[in-house]
């Protein structure tokens, strides 16, 4: 037989002995995995701070950058929807735009901006979110910020009648307990 011939089966022979190697060390490492995710699966999930879902939504007399009160009367009936942003963070303005387009789907009434921290700081977040919801700065956001014990910012909470149905660390994590269009 052909040298040449011969070392292209050598070498063709080496490489899928590499490649079943490889394939099944990674088999291997998803099967470990797939084994840890079912133990997570297994253990209940609790947080320890921020918005309890079925808690009520803390009020309080807020008035907003336009100069007008928020009706809590009107916010805390049907589904409404709150998003906490820090006037110092960066992660709050890659999130804003998405919280946005959500809250689209509700009246400007039944949606809440909080921008927490030197008002002056996050007045690009005021900007952007006045006309699609009320805003409130420091200090009146931490009068309803301070009773949810928030671990991180943004935080976005849907509710229902005034409770909490549901918050997490993305707009698109509540998004189910929003209309699917717009009101």
């Amino acid at each position: 037989m052909n040298p040449v011939v011969l070392a292209a089966i050598a070498v063709a022979v080496a490489l899928l002995v590499v490649d079943l190697a490889l394939s099944l060390a990674v088999t291997r490492r998803l099967r470990v995995h797939g084994e840890r995710l079912e133990v997570l699966e297994d253990v209940p999930t609790q947080r320890r701070s921020g918005p309890q879902r079925g808690a009520s939504f803390p009020t309080a007399e807020l008035t907003t950058v336009d100069d007008s009160p928020v009706d809590w009367t009107e916010f805390g009936t049907g589904a409404a929807l709150v998003g906490i942003f820090g006037a110092e963070c960066a992660s709050c303005r890659v999130h804003l735009p998405e919280f946005l387009d959500l809250a689209r789907r509700l009246p400007k009434a039944k949606v809440l901006v909080l921008v927490v921290g030197p008002p002056d700081a996050g007045q690009d977040l005021v900007d952007a979110a006045r006309a699609t919801a009320q805003v409130v700065l420091d200090p009146l956001a931490s009068q309803v910020t301070g009773p949810l014990a928030l671990s991180a910012v943004p935080m976005f909470v849907a509710l229902r009648d005034g409770v909490i149905a549901d918050a997490a660390l993305t707009a698109a994590a509540v998004e189910h307990e929003l209309p699917t269009s717009v009101s």
